[in-house]
């Protein structure tokens, strides 16, 4: 089952290239603890837990795609850039804050968190955008589904009401 993942991968990223991008299986016991779903990828890396094998193929499709379009569109350096960010703006905070000057912080500090929000939502439709180029749209829409359904997230349904409101219908 997994040579099929592989190639299906090669197909993708002949189709829409970037870097090297190796696909690994863990047992979910071996993922961090924040760790909820069936996939999620880092850098040039895409990592597929053990409940891979339990969902359907067009769920399966539409992980794969969409971890491949956080990688296509360079999210974890856009992530990994916006944490250092926020993390230097409270150091800075700490260190620097007066009674004159704290409000400046405070707004640097919460423009510094609204604009991760943002690139953080912008990523997800970005990346669903590439798994609908991979899939399609209704192994979009059902996958997106099963995470809402699997995570229980606010995002996944804000996501689904976006892809509806673009026309997108779920097909079982």
């Amino acid at each position: 089952m997994y040579r099929k993942w592989h190639d299906k991968l090669e197909l993708l990223n002949k189709r829409y290239p970037c870097s090297q991008v190796s696909l690994h299986f863990k047992n979910k016991s071996f993922l961090p603890f924040w760790f909820y779903g069936p996939s999620f990828s880092w850098f040039n890396h895409i990592v597929i837990s053990n409940q891979f094998e339990s969902v359907d193929d067009d769920v399966r499709g539409y992980l794969l795609g969409h971890e491949y379009g956080h990688i296509y569109y360079r999210d974890s350096l856009r992530f990994l850039s916006w944490y250092i960010a926020s993390v230097l703006v409270t150091i800075l905070i700490a260190v620097f804050c007066t009674a004159r000057i704290s409000s400046i912080w405070m707004y640097l500090y919460c423009l510094t968190v609204i604009v991760s929000c943002y690139f953080l939502k912008y990523a997800e439709f970005k990346a669903d955008d590439m798994a609908a180029k991979f899939v399609g749209k209704p192994a979009v829409i059902n996958g997106l589904l099963y995470m809402g359904e699997k995570t229980g997230t606010l995002n996944c349904n804000r996501r689904i009401e976006r892809l509806k409101r673009m026309g997108w219908e779920k097909h079982n």
